[in-house]
């Protein structure tokens, strides 16, 4: 009977909240914590909250295909979608101001809706029961082992969709302390070249070649890009000699370095033949050592955009071997 009374004054409230708007009890909680419109002890607001989520959920299931928080039917998309959704998780523990409030509900809308596509009924249950914490008026302590349980949901969600990928896009994890993945992953990508391979990352070092030199191709050109700065010089001349050394005895296989100004690369990438681009989460130089990586083919659409940037700043660099 507890339930059913439970039941019948949630429906009771979500009825208010409708007749309210979205856009009206959303202003509310973001503005003044719902003691405008809303009002009522905390667990009201909480409600609240919650109702927001779940609107905010359905409107993004049902949003346009083109969409980017949409859920979309083609695996690799789904699954860089729940990848974008896993790399940003804001923080579920620390969050005061309304625009703290307005990104967390923001993700956990998103998130909800890649669990109620691809989550079974007790995944989708135990999300929904943890996000319940996940409000101001929570112990930090409890919104802490609740967003711990949150996190391990989306996990596990892309960890299944990531079995489930074509070997091409898939990509690879790589665990801590795994150099044999980490020597599988990149080589993998490195012999998909068969003309040019363009490698950046700001620390890269003469380990490259020493590691990934034997799976490239021959007739394939390989450029380095790297950061030129006195923070990367102990990185710099090893590539240097290294590259070199290297084209002295590998005519087919040629090399070319350039460096670029200090803060102009971020990324950790691998450009196949100039139309595919692999984004490394960590440098070369030390993959995986600390913590877990992930190698993974970037978005097929935005590739080109990609590409085009670091060749711009390719272009105007001088060889430096």
């Amino acid at each position: 009977m507890q339930n059913g009374s439970n039941d019948d004054k949630k429906a009771i409230r979500y009825a208010h909240f409708e007749r309210l708007g979205f856009d009206r009890v959303k202003a509310d909680m973001e503005q003044t914590g719902g003691m405008r419109d809303i009002g009522g002890p905390p667990e009201l607001r909480e409600l609240a909250w919650q109702w927001l989520r779940e609107k905010e959920a359905r409107r993004l299931v049902g949003s346009k295909k083109n969409d980017t928080y949409s859920i979309q039917g083609d695996v690799s998309e789904t699954y860089r979608t729940v990848k974008n959704l896993v790399d940003n998780i804001p923080d579920l523990v620390n969050f005061y101001s309304s625009n703290g409030d307005a990104e967390v509900m923001d993700w956990l809308g998103r998130a909800y809706a890649v669990v109620s596509k691809h989550g079974d009924m007790i995944t989708l249950a135990d999300f929904r029961a943890a996000q319940r914490y996940i409000v101001p008026s929570v112990h930090p302590v409890d919104r802490m082992e609740h967003s711990g349980i949150i996190r391990s949901i989306m996990s596990r969600i892309m960890a299944d969709l990531e079995s489930q990928l074509p070997r091409d896009s898939a990509g690879a994890f790589i665990g801590k302390g795994d150099p044999w993945a980490a020597f599988v992953a990149i080589s993998d990508v490195v012999a998909r070249a068969k003309k040019d391979l363009f490698v950046v990352d700001p620390y890269l070092s003469d380990q490259f070649l020493l590691t990934y030199g034997g799976r490239i191709a021959d007739g394939t050109a390989t450029r380095f890009m790297a950061s030129g700065s006195p923070q990367t010089k102990k990185y710099n001349d090893p590539l240097i000699a290294a590259a070199r050394a290297w084209n002295g005895s590998n005519a087919l296989r040629p090399t070319e370095v350039r460096l670029a100004n200090h803060g102009q690369l971020h990324d950790r990438v691998i450009v196949v033949d100039e139309r595919e681009v692999w984004i490394v989460t960590q440098s070369f130089k030390d993959l995986a050592t600390n913590s877990p990586a992930t190698v993974i083919k970037f978005f097929d659409d935005l590739t080109p955009e990609k590409i085009a940037a670091y060749e711009g700043i390719w272009a105007n660099l001088q060889s430096v071997v």
